[in-house]
C-alpha cells in the first residue's frame, strides 16, 4: 500500500511540473466552490 502511495505522490508531482498553470486552475477552482459552500452554511 505504502509503494502505491509512493507511485501515486510522484505522478502527481510529475503532472503539477508539467502542467503548473492548469493545476493552479483547478487548485483554485475547489477552492472557490470550497469557500461557497462553508459562506452559505454558516449564514
Amino acid at each position: 500500500m505504502r509503494q502505491r502511495a509512493e507511485v501515486t505522490i510522484s505522478d502527481a508531482q510529475e503532472y503539477v511540473r508539467e502542467n503548473p498553470w492548469q493545476t493552479i486552475a483547478i487548485v483554485s477552482g475547489v477552492a472557490l466552490m470550497a469557500g461557497t459552500l462553508f459562506a452559505s452554511r454558516l449564514r
